[in-house]
């Protein structure tokens, strides 16, 4: 309790910010900027007719949308994972994505209440995927590097390689 009332008296404002209280006008741009990605995210989704502007090309694509209205600079990836990817790859490669990000957790949790422990090899597995899993909900920077990109893939292949029911 001690650790949650320091964290609240030193990040108060930060807190009410986002909890619904006064806004700063740092907060209030951030949040335009946010809401602005979203909607060129979209954009780019169905400028592309759901085939994605191809990997690591966001930026190039939404500034090619919208060339006008914003400095290379200011633009940056939409700061939602899903989306990021379904702009970039498509929406069969964000559905491939979601799929292999959540299948093997939804399985893995379903296994544990059926059977018991699950292998440690498929627990480590979960655990790799579940923690990069968690980590891209918050920001984008996950998403774009291609070793990132590779370890989603991994974890989520080694997830499902080792479903196998040989001793469970």
């Amino acid at each position: 309790l001690v650790v949650l009332a320091l964290f609240v008296a030193s990040q108060g404002s930060l807190l009410a910010s986002r909890l619904g209280g006064a806004v700063n006008w740092l907060e209030a741009r951030s949040l335009e900027e946010r809401a602005r990605d979203v909607r060129y995210a979209i954009e780019l989704i169905v400028a592309t007719y759901g085939t994605g502007a191809g990997s690591g090309n966001y930026v190039n694509a939404v500034s090619a949308l919208h060339p006008p209205s914003l400095e290379a600079s200011a633009l940056q990836a939409v700061h939602n994972v899903p989306l990021l990817v379904a702009a970039e790859v498509g929406l069969a490669g964000a559905a491939l994505w979601l799929w292999l990000t959540t299948y093997p957790l939804l399985n893995g949790a379903w296994r544990r209440v059926k059977r018991g422990p699950l292998r440690p090899a498929y627990a480590i597995s979960l655990a790799v995927l579940a923690t990069l899993f968690t980590l891209s909900q918050f920001d984008k920077y996950l998403w774009l590097s291609s070793g990132s990109k590779s370890a989603f893939i991994l974890a989520g292949v080694f997830s499902l390689v080792s479903l196998s029911d040989e001793n469970p």
